[in-house]
């Protein structure tokens, strides 16, 4: 199964068959980049106190979402084999995704770059809003 939201074929395959694209459900999934996200919220764990989750954000977590929001487009391309597959939709809507995930799954918002303007609830509609809205994106060759 590849990692990458696969468009739907608009004419006939090399086989001769029409080639089926991903369906609503695996486009939600393959559009949230559970592996970038896994890495960002490890490296939150690793690096932070608990004890001292109060405060403002530290420039050092700007960079930190900065790199891994940079790395998500990066992370599907080099999926797209060097961009020979289509990428450009589901990169973007792969960033996007980043930043919901990334704002919902702050254990401790004083190491989040949304400190400010965080709330569990706001994340939790974020993310259900996203999962709505995502799978209706569809890929372009």
């Amino acid at each position: 199964m590849s990692r990458l939201a696969i468009p739907n074929a608009v004419g006939p395959t090399a086989k001769g068959a029409t080639q089926a694209g991903d369906g609503y459900v695996d486009r939600v999934a393959k559009y949230v980049p559970g592996e970038v996200l896994a890495a960002y919220v490890a490296i939150q764990n690793i690096l932070t106190n608990p004890d001292a989750c109060n405060g403002t954000v530290p420039l050092f977590w700007w960079v930190v979402f900065a790199l891994f929001l940079g790395a998500t487009p990066g992370y599907i391309y080099k999926l797209s084999e060097g961009g020979t597959k289509p990428w450009k939709v589901h990169a973007t809507v792969s960033t996007v995704a980043f930043v919901v995930w990334s704002y919902a799954l702050t254990a401790c918002p004083k190491f989040s770059v949304f400190y400010d303007a965080h709330d569990e609830k706001t994340g939790a509609a974020l993310l259900v809003l996203f999962t709505l809205f995502a799978g209706l994106i569809e890929p372009r060759k």
